[in-house]
């Protein structure tokens, strides 16, 4: 147990270390276009006012910074499992593989200690939550029960992961495997619940 979480959270250090700063510096660059779009902003802007009018939104918007935070992961997402992918001439080499924390390894003919069935379940689970957030903004009623929220979740990860395994098909970076599909819904299963349950604290603490 001890070695299983202590690979997790090396890995999951490595992979936000990886791509954070690229994922971070585009999600910014993004959120200026959103600005320009959605406020009426002029293109003209200085950089100094750009950069007020951007801390500003950041400071008072919460939908902002919701979406802030799902561009942000959904750009970790992409740079982990379609940017920052080696060539692969079989992708659908291992396509049963995945489901346990040992795989073969072709190079040594031994099984390897990996942690990637746990780590494809967490990748999903920050995604969903703030999706989730997302998706609520835009729909104005409230108190959703668990199932609805449990179905929704699984639907959008389930799309986002079959899109992602496809393009690693089409482009062969990574392998393509049937256990990522399941892992990814089920951090987005998990994301939904942890939805569900801040949803609730939020409502009770309003009533109050």
């Amino acid at each position: 147990m001890i070695r299983i979480v202590s690979g997790v959270i090396t890995n999951c250090l490595v992979a936000i270390y990886q791509s954070l700063g690229f994922s971070l510096l585009t999600t910014v660059l993004a959120m200026f276009f959103y600005i320009f779009i959605t406020d009426g902003a002029e293109p003209c802007l200085g950089i100094k006012r750009a950069a007020k009018l951007w801390l500003k939104d950041f400071k008072e918007n919460c939908a902002f910074r919701r979406l802030f935070s799902l561009v942000l992961f959904t750009l970790m997402i992409l740079f982990r499992t379609l940017l920052n992918r080696n060539m692969w001439m079989n992708p659908l080499a291992d396509i049963m593989g995945g489901w346990s924390f040992y795989r073969y390894s072709v190079d040594t003919g031994e099984y390897v200690f990996t942690t990637e069935c746990l780590e494809n379940a967490i990748l999903f689970l920050p995604f969903s939550f703030f999706l989730l957030q997302f998706i609520s903004e835009k729909n104005s009623r409230k108190n959703h029960s668990l199932a609805e929220i449990s179905l929704t979740s699984i639907r959008c990860v389930l799309c986002v992961s079959l899109t992602i395994e496809v393009l690693q098909l089409f482009l062969r970076v990574g392998t393509v495997q049937i256990a990522d599909i399941v892992y990814n819904v089920l951090g987005g299963f998990l994301g939904g619940i942890l939805y569900w349950i801040t949803e609730r604290l939020i409502n009770s603490r309003k009533e109050c």
